[in-house]
């Protein structure tokens, strides 16, 4: 784009006459009508009544020029007065947004909000809803509920789900029932959809245990090369949770021919200091020898009988034994009672390899399949219903008082399987804090430019169901309005630094919100710069944060996988040197509001950072006259991307079949990096008009639906995932995989036959029209050089 384009496109409103090139008119030419002449003029065109009307036409235009022009000062940044003016304007609102976050408001809303177990559907879960809602129209907001009617999974509230050892005389020699609280509003320890299906309750299955550690597809295939290709097969696989998704570790066991799985959170990872008294909770925040971690293993996201349809009225639905859910029983345990199966007297049969130990000498692990003893089976009951259940999203919005059909979204999951209080209650307190500031600002005469709209969503823990319903059913609006998307779930997990995942687009606006809000105990030491500090990556010549992809397991992914709209999550964590997914107390009965005061964060000094943090950025979004979009960070992510796809996979994409259509994406991503600096060189000098401001953030709007792809589905992914640049690992959903569909070709390509070369070729050409698409889209003409 340069200054010649934009002066045209603009001359019209500008009053800059300009030379007629005729480009840009649309009409008739009169005289190859198809009556061989020019129309007469019209009777009311001449005379005395033309004169009236053309008098009366002359009056009215001047008329909306006067009022254009004034709506244009108004709202337009016109050279450097206008954007200083803009800019205080801006920073003047975000000071009192600041100085309204408080940390002894934010202790004050986490305490209610995990106060009590607050499961989707529960009573809990309905008093939040209502507190939520009363809260938000106080604050001045248009607060709506949006209900859909899904298929949920729960355990029985009558029948325990148990565990036993029996013997050949059928007696129970050893009866686990798995508890960690007898607080009776909390669901007892399970897993979501791990049953045999339908609503009947009881799954039952029998058999030789066998240990596979943590159930990865290396663990697996470690396994078989010891025992043979049938080592798991009708057998209940014991396997503990920690480096890959739960839902993952099920379908790996269900494709190796399981009857039943066992899960277990271990003390070699979540009881790291040891597991006597002294050293887990309440002393600590290690997790206690009886916790557990409740969790679903359903792999989707969204309702599980509507994929790829909102679940309303008049919608499509598949029978639930069409659904991709576990058709075998899953039981979550804790680690005491693992040990009891794993080194207790009852000692299953072949000594586990070193790697696969319980980091306990006291307890050696056993593999099986089977018992030392031969008489004795392993048992397991699960009462688990799948059935369908309203579920309540609730929807605040602030309408834009400039461009009220942009929106700027925020939102959190609402509910947890117990108290929740890290998961996600913490994210729940700073998304109330941030609001009830933005109310006072509402009373203070602050409009936002773009409409903000703020969400608590329902069914998370099921597999991100209340957004990815509500993102379904607002698909096609939300790919023409939806600027951004922030996600907020456990934002406060520790002390250690604050961390961010989100698309490339929003790293500008992260790096400039932390760089503005001071680290807690670091006196004279910004958030961005401890961040640097501790996880920092090089970018050319400039060492800047990490900002990590989005991983699956979050609402992120409706908006980001399937609309392509940008998105972040942040939040502040724990030590990553404890190598933890989440926290040791996660999903457990013991996610409490103690846990998060006396081990977590006692002052809220760290709610107070990620408020503030969430604060600004949320107001550059939706105040800003120019987006804060950097189109060329995502430059950078695509040379990055393409560079480590490269350095693991050259021997296929060096091949001849290959390495042209490696070099068309090599041009894409030249033209893109060229666009992207271009635009951003030349669109201060393009913004001086309110008109030329929408046209250029309706650029930087959009730029990521480049990337999304309707037409063909990437491989091994549920239809939602439309991103041609990311989705979530196939083998471990919680990861997310840049070039997915690319490397999962590739991995097809090296297991079977050339044949499947034709599927790399198709995932490579989607990212080259893809990333090319981008490119054009960063210019105001088409085909521009």
């Amino acid at each position: 784009m340069d200054d010649r384009t934009v002066s045209a496109a603009y001359s019209r409103w500008d009053g800059d006459t300009g030379e007629d090139t005729g480009e840009d008119t649309v009409g008739m030419d009169y005289d190859t009508h198809i009556q061989g002449s020019k129309p007469s003029t019209p009777e009311w065109c001449v005379g005395r009544r033309g004169l009236a009307l053309k008098v009366f036409l002359g009056i009215l235009l001047f008329l909306f020029g006067i009022i254009l022009g004034y709506l244009a000062r108004r709202h337009m940044v016109s050279g450097i007065a206008g954007e200083q003016w803009m800019r205080s304007y801006e920073d003047k609102y975000n000071i009192a947004l600041q100085r309204e976050i408080k940390p002894q408001s934010l202790e004050s809303f986490l305490q209610y909000f995990s106060n009590a177990s607050h499961a989707t559907g529960s009573v809990g879960d309905a008093n939040r809803i209502k507190y939520i809602t009363h809260a938000w129209e106080n604050n001045g907001f248009q607060v709506s509920k949006k209900t859909y009617k899904v298929l949920l999974s729960d355990p029985s509230s009558e029948i325990e789900n148990r565990v036993a050892v029996v013997n050949e005389r059928r007696a129970e020699v050893i009866s686990i029932i798995p508890w960690d609280t007898r607080d009776p509003n909390i669901l007892q320890p399970f897993n979501a959809y791990g049953s045999c299906g339908g609503d009947s309750g009881e799954c039952i299955a029998e058999g030789l245990p066998v240990f596979v550690n943590y159930g990865t597809k290396k663990d697996f295939n470690d396994l078989t090369d010891r025992q043979g290709v049938d080592a798991a097969k009708d057998h209940i696989v014991i396997m503990r949770y920690g480096k890959i998704h739960r839902g993952n570790m099920v379908k790996n066991a269900m494709e190796a021919g399981a009857k039943a799985v066992l899960l277990f959170p271990d003390s070699k990872d979540y009881a790291q200091e040891g597991t006597t008294s002294e050293k887990v909770f309440p002393n600590t925040w290690w997790l206690p020898s009886n916790g557990t971690q409740r969790g679903t293993v359903y792999l989707g996201n969204g309702d599980p009988l509507s994929p790829g349809f909102p679940s309303i009225d008049g919608s499509y639905f598949i029978d639930e034994s069409e659904a991709k859910l576990p058709t075998i029983p899953v039981q979550v345990i804790s680690y005491d009672d693992a040990h009891k199966l794993l080194c207790g007297k009852f000692d299953m049969a072949g000594k586990a390899p070193s790697t696969w130990d319980s980091g306990n000498p006291d307890c050696v692990y056993f593999t099986g399949p089977g018992f030392v003893s031969v008489d004795l089976t392993l048992k397991v009951t699960v009462h688990n219903i799948n059935q369908k259940r309203q579920i309540t999203n609730v929807i605040a919005t602030i309408p834009g008082a400039v461009e009220p059909d942009r929106y700027v979204i925020i939102g959190n999951h609402r509910d947890s399987w117990t108290y929740g209080a890290i998961d996600a209650g913490t994210g729940t307190a700073v998304l109330m804090e941030i609001s009830k500031a933005l109310g006072i600002l509402i009373k203070r005469g602050w409009k936002p430019r773009r409409t903000i709209i703020l969400a608590s969503w329902d069914a998370k823990e099921y597999g991100m169901i209340g957004a990815t319903e509500w993102v379904e059913e607002n698909e096609s609006i939300l790919r023409e309005r939806a600027v951004a998307y922030i996600n907020l779930d456990a934002v406060v997990m520790g002390d250690y630094s604050f961390v961010a995942s989100a698309s490339p687009l929003l790293k500008q606006v992260i790096f400039d919100a932390t760089k503005q809000v001071d680290c807690p105990h670091h006196k004279g030491m910004s958030v961005y710069q401890n961040w640097k500090m501790k996880f920092n990556m090089t970018s050319g010549e400039e060492v800047t944060p990490r900002v990590d992809l989005l991983g699956g397991g979050t609402d992120t992914l409706p908006f980001m996988h399937t609309v392509g709209i940008p998105s972040m999550e942040i939040q502040y964590i724990h030590n990553p040197s404890y190598h933890l997914p989440m926290y040791p107390l996660f999903g457990s009965a013991y996610d409490n509001f103690y846990s998060v005061k006396k081990f977590v964060d006692p002052d809220f000094e760290f709610h107070r950072v990620m408020a503030q943090v969430t604060g600004t950025i949320l107001l550059e979004l939706s105040d800003s006259l120019v987006l804060p979009i950097d189109a060329t960070h995502y430059s950078t992510a695509l040379q990055l991307y393409r560079d480590k796809l490269v350095d693991v996979n050259t021997a296929v994409l060096e091949t001849e079949q290959i390495s042209k259509y490696m070099d068309y994406l090599n041009i894409a991503i030249q033209n893109f990096t060229s666009a992207a600096a271009r635009f951003h060189l030349t669109v201060d000098d393009a913004v001086t008009h309110p008109l030329a401001a929408r046209a250029v953030n309706d650029q930087l709007m959009k730029l990521e639906r480049m990337f999304i792809r309707n037409d063909i589905a990437l491989p091994n992914r549920p239809v939602q995932y439309k991103h041609v640049l990311y989705a979530p690992d196939a083998d471990n959903v919680y990861d997310t995989v840049s070039l997915s569909g690319v490397l999962d070709s590739i991995k097809q390509f090296n297991a079977s036959n050339s044949q499947s070369i034709e599927n790399v070729k198709r995932q490579i050409s989607l990212i080259t029209l893809s990333t090319q698409a981008a490119a054009a889209s960063l210019q105001f003409t088409l085909g521009q050089e």
